[in-house]
């Protein structure tokens, strides 16, 4: 009796090693193809955001070279040109293009009163939470499009924000776009 203990169980063993053999066989091969699946899935979405983010970039370009080839740009303009260019076609993470500008904290007041007059009769400068700050430059958005979509976004100090303020402040050292 104790014998056809030992052979069941031998029998078992034997079957449970096959067992694992064979499904670590046939399931490591599964394995590779769905790994190459998912490398060529992951390669495929990087590629699509490396390319709409060249996208993006071009828009922010074109907008800069607004900017350098005139001598102010108002608010009626830069809707213009932002048809022109089909933001609103633009298919991309880019949920607004604005227009950030680098202001002595000093002359907020001036510039507050400035934009009111001429572009938005409610125009102020504000921060994310409230929470005013002591740096010496504040990076208001002054125009955004679509503006419907953004009009909160009007007067936000991106100073206010770590991510975007060291990217504003990356664009003006290096002369070249950042995009946070």
């Amino acid at each position: 009796m104790l014998e056809l203990h030992w052979r069941i169980f031998f029998g078992m063993f034997i079957g449970l090693i096959l067992a694992n053999y064979f499904y670590y066989s046939f399931g490591a091969a599964d394995r590779v193809k769905k790994n190459e699946f998912l490398s060529d899935l992951a390669f495929q979405a990087i590629s699509v955001i490396n390319s709409q983010m060249a996208s993006d970039a071009t828009a922010l370009r074109s907008g800069v070279g607004l900017y350098a080839a005139s001598k102010s740009v108002e608010r009626n303009e830069w809707q213009r040109f932002l048809q022109k260019i089909a933001l609103d076609q633009h298919k991309s993470g880019m949920l607004g293009m604005g227009v950030v500008l680098r202001i002595p904290r000093k002359e907020i007041s001036s510039f507050e009163i400035k934009s009111q007059k001429d572009d938005y009769k409610d125009f102020k400068v504000h921060t994310l939470g409230g929470v005013e700050s002591d740096l010496k430059y504040a990076y208001p958005i002054l125009y955004v499009e679509p503006f419907e979509k953004n009009r909160d976004a009007i007067g936000l100090d991106l100073a206010s924000e770590l991510n975007r303020r060291l990217a504003a402040e990356a664009a003006i050292d290096s002369g070249t776009l950042s995009i946070s």
